[in-house]
């Protein structure tokens, strides 16, 4: 805490994260999402961004006959952001 407030720190490696799935039989690429995310990407950014692309794309790949659950559009793979 300092005169501009209070600061909340992680001072250890996270451990808790359950292990990543393969992205097996699918073709990932990070070419989009390098842009903006070149980074290992933090949990809090994975997880909102796995609540809210189904939500933002579920619609549309809907009316195409594509399921997210199945085919999903986003995954990690080394940490960082790739899509489907």
């Amino acid at each position: 805490m300092d005169s501009d407030g209070l600061f909340l720190l992680q001072a250890r490696p996270i451990t808790g994260l359950p292990k990543e799935q393969p992205l097996a039989g699918q073709v990932w690429t990070n070419i989009n999402a390098a842009d903006n995310l070149p980074d290992v990407v933090c949990p809090l950014t994975w997880s909102l961004t796995q609540r809210y692309v189904p939500l933002l794309f579920g619609a549309l790949f809907g009316r195409l006959g594509l399921d997210l659950r199945v085919h999903p559009v986003i995954g990690r793979v080394a940490g960082r952001m790739y899509m489907n």
